[in-house]
């Protein structure tokens, strides 16, 4: 998709048919400032490419469905979102120059319901999910590997995202979203008597993130999302296991990247979702 198309102003035009009514529509146009916005995210897309700045993991191609409205559901079950820019980690609670490291996957969506509603006037999904954690620990944890799966259990709006109105049946929809609350955690593990994961804005985690859609034709559209994703780490180690007497709460920022641009575009998210990713511990 040549880049003058993406940035004009058409990408936000309304539908004329007036099929577009309802959660799924945008009726606003483009701001000068999601023009140039979307430019330079081209650029530093370009730029990291070469470079091979971006740590944590490789986002992968994700198309869905439609889902009969002229978009697709969100979260996509057919993808998974990755850590870019760097990896989540634990540290509080650790001895000094001590982490364990986590290059987390956010996967396995199912059970997901959309509907309007959400804070930002568009629609909020419930899901469950899981959190793919593969651990490696560095100073006084060398050597300490393990790979634990976080359920994020939906239904009851333990976990939530809300996202903006996109226009349906627009060729290219971008939209933005919140994470609203994200939970999981597990007890009774050999290195772990509680290991607790909190995130969304709910929790007083803001966690942001933008989406965009692309058609595809027969039926499909290809998916790109991220999420700036603020988390918490609350953890008490096994008196049995590597961590026996080690206990913390880790706070940092990661972003969490479904998806890239479709085969032969430069859309904006894909590029969007390497700026600015960064870990931040505190």
């Amino acid at each position: 998709m040549p880049i003058a198309r993406l940035a004009g102003a058409g990408m936000f035009r309304s539908c004329k048919d007036g099929r577009g009514s309802g959660p799924w529509t945008r009726s606003a146009r483009a701001s000068s400032r999601e023009v140039d916005m979307s430019i330079r995210a081209v650029v530093v897309l370009a730029v990291l490419a070469c470079s091979g700045a971006a740590l944590g993991g490789v986002p992968a191609l994700t198309i869905a469905p439609d889902n009969g409205f002229g978009t697709a559901t969100m979260h996509p079950s057919t993808g998974e979102y990755v850590s870019v820019g760097g990896v989540w980690n634990i540290a509080a609670g650790l001895p000094a120059g001590t982490t364990i490291d986590i290059d987390a996957t956010w996967r396995n969506f199912s059970s997901i319901t959309e509907a309007p509603g959400g804070v930002l006037g568009g629609t909020r999904s419930d899901y469950d999910s899981e959190l793919r954690f593969p651990m490696v620990g560095t100073g006084a944890l060398l050597g300490f590997n393990r790979l634990i799966t976080i359920p994020l259990m939906g239904g009851g709006g333990a976990n939530l995202t809300d996202f903006g109105p996109r226009m349906a049946f627009a060729p290219l929809q971008l939209f933005p979203a919140d994470l609203r609350r994200m939970q999981g955690q597990i007890l009774g593990d050999p290195d772990f008597d509680l290991l607790r994961v909190t995130a969304g804005a709910e929790f007083g985690l803001p966690s942001p993130g933008q989406s965009a859609l692309t058609d595809l034709g027969a039926g499909q559209w290809n998916v790109e999302s991220f999420f700036d994703i603020t988390y918490r780490i609350d953890f008490v180690g096994s008196p049995i296991g590597a961590l026996a007497g080690l206990s913390g709460s880790t706070t940092g920022t990661i972003r969490m990247q479904l998806g890239v641009p479709a085969p032969g575009t430069l859309a904006m998210v894909g590029a969007a979702g390497l700026i600015g990713a960064r870990r931040r511990r505190r």
